[in-house]
């Protein structure tokens, strides 16, 4: 299989699904800050517990 033959299948593929060319994504959530902060917070009542009981 060529590469026009690969196309052709995969474009006759996308449009029986009916996806589209364009795609307009919407951007991923960004957890870098949630799970630094999660970390932050376990550490200091982790800390807590373990020194003031």
């Amino acid at each position: 299989m060529n590469q026009s033959q690969a196309q052709a299948s995969s474009t006759d593929l996308e449009s029986a699904l009916g996806f589209s060319e364009t795609v307009n994504d919407v951007p991923e959530a960004p957890i870098d800050n949630l799970l630094y902060t999660t970390l932050l917070v376990g550490g200091i009542l982790g800390f807590r517990k373990f020194y003031f009981q």
